[in-house]
């Protein structure tokens, strides 16, 4: 099981940047899924209408396509001992935060992942993987580096940002020129396609 932040979850579910990154990461995972990831989901979603990023209905779609993978078995609910959670986000804070700079939904986000104890953590925030490295989690992988990093997998799939339903993905591999930081300039090597999001359910298949 792979323990995302929420940052990284909703990006499986609503087109972003590195959605095609995050998607790569996980293929063939259970994701351990709580009430924290829950709530924030909804919030981001609900801002993004707020902002006019997305409408309504996609956002309706996302929602359910989580809940399909709740249902699939995809998404793991693990029961959370909330009292014994905050404790151990309240040590994280007192022994790390100091250094490390992290706000008290990163120490509670790396308590909830040290109870599931993953065989991966994945966050895109920088503060949050020195958390996790200090607090002992076995594995961890920064997002920003998966993009960014001459293996990357760059999503390059067409969105149909009209369609509340479809979303069609393809990750392509490849590497970058010695300096060269450039999406356009990314040299591709190989591609696969990775399925679709904002169906029924949004991950793709073990």
């Amino acid at each position: 099981m792979v323990y995302l932040d929420t940052g990284c979850l909703v990006k499986l579910y609503y087109p972003e940047r590195e959605s095609a990154a995050v998607t790569t990461a996980v293929v063939g995972e259970q994701i351990a899924f709580t009430a924290l990831h829950e709530l924030e989901m909804v919030t981001a979603m609900q801002l993004k209408v707020f902002r006019g990023e997305a409408k309504p209905e996609q956002v309706v779609a996302a929602m359910d396509a989580v809940q399909g993978d709740v249902g699939a078995g995809k998404l793991i609910e693990s029961p959370t001992d909330w009292r014994s959670t905050f404790r151990e986000a309240i040590r994280l804070a007192q022994t790390h935060a100091a250094v490390a700079g992290c706000r008290s939904l990163d120490t509670l986000h790396c308590a909830l992942a040290k109870a599931v104890d993953p065989s991966m953590f994945l966050s895109s925030d920088a503060r949050q993987i020195k958390l996790a490295r200090a607090a002992g989690l076995r594995r961890f992988g920064n997002l920003n580096s998966l993009f960014e990093s001459n293996t990357i997998f760059a999503e390059l799939g067409k969105i149909m940002f009209d369609s509340p339903d479809f979303l069609d993905m393809t990750a392509q591999s490849g590497k970058y020129a010695p300096g060269e930081t450039d999406l356009r300039r990314f040299i591709v090597e190989g591609e696969q396609g990775i399925g679709c999001m904002w169906r029924s359910t949004g991950l793709p298949g073990k």
